[in-house]
């Protein structure tokens, strides 16, 4: 019997920490004379970068989605907390996009937190269509996934 491990992210934060841990599971159980594949599978799915959401989103928002605090993530908060509506503000130009060198490089680059994005187009109907969207792919991929144990 094996075990199988199916991940939905939804921060491009913890890529590198989920992709680490599959790695050490796998190590793990190589180091135990367990056999690795195929009975150990990971799969880390993120729904932000699923192609059908990254096309919708650059249709709706075009460069403006940036990388981080984008609007299809505001969006699909908003859809799913109409509450936070109030919130929404027009901000000044963000800071456009580039490479990070540490956190502390991050937080002096984006103080806002924001690359290349304007949050303010998001609206709550883009998140449903976005949420919709995501479910799907996500579904497609873990049937993908499920199929070839």
């Amino acid at each position: 019997m094996g075990s199988s491990e199916f991940v939905v992210n939804g921060h491009g934060g913890n890529m590198a920490t989920t992709k680490a841990a599959f790695a050490q599971a796998y190590g793990t159980a190589a180091s135990r004379g367990l056999p690795v594949a195929p009975k150990l599978r990971c799969r880390l799915s993120n729904w932000f970068m699923a192609g059908p959401v990254m096309r919708q989103a650059r249709e709706l928002y075009g460069n403006r989605e940036g990388q981080h605090a984008t609007p299809s993530e505001i969006a699909v908060t908003l859809h799913l907390h109409d509450s936070l509506m109030a919130k929404q503000r027009p901000l000044p130009e963000p800071a456009p996009c580039g490479a990070i060198h540490g956190p502390a490089d991050f937080r002096r680059r984006y103080p806002d937190g924001r690359m290349g994005s304007d949050p303010f187009l998001a609206k709550p109907e883009h998140g449903a269509g976005l949420l919709d969207t995501a479910v799907t792919a996500l579904r497609e991929d873990l049937e993908t996934f499920l199929s070839a144990a």
